[in-house]
């Protein structure tokens, strides 16, 4: 029984350990590459702005399963961008007719992506 117990015990401590990365969220449907983040918002094309917001700007964004997202590219900086990212385990698992749904993220070169259904 205190072997069982031991091993269980074993690989928790050691799922815990692998997920502590900065760019992983196990709560989130999908993590993103940059590169296809930025293929699909066009480079940042100021065409593709729908707006500001205290966060950061909202894109609109075209994924190849012709799948139509908003991507918000954040402002803040990256000791924020840390301190943000255990919130998004909240936010993903919210489901609400009233809400939109977080897709996904990215955070590579420096940014932190949010991918919502549009």
């Amino acid at each position: 029984m205190l072997v069982v117990l031991g091993y269980v015990s074993f690989l928790k401590w050691r799922g815990l350990r692998k997920n502590k990365g900065f760019g992983r969220v196990g709560c989130c449907p999908k993590e993103f590459v940059y590169k296809e983040v930025k293929l699909a918002i066009k480079e940042f094309h100021a065409s593709r702005v729908i707006g500001n917001e205290s966060f950061g700007t909202v894109y609109k964004a075209l994924l190849e399963s012709s799948r139509t997202i908003t991507t918000i590219k954040s402002s803040t900086q990256d000791d924020g961008k840390t301190k943000f990212l255990p919130e998004l385990s909240i936010i993903a698992s919210l489901r609400h007719k009233n809400l939109v749904q977080l897709l996904g993220l990215c955070v590579e070169k420096g940014e932190l992506l949010l991918e919502m259904l549009a």
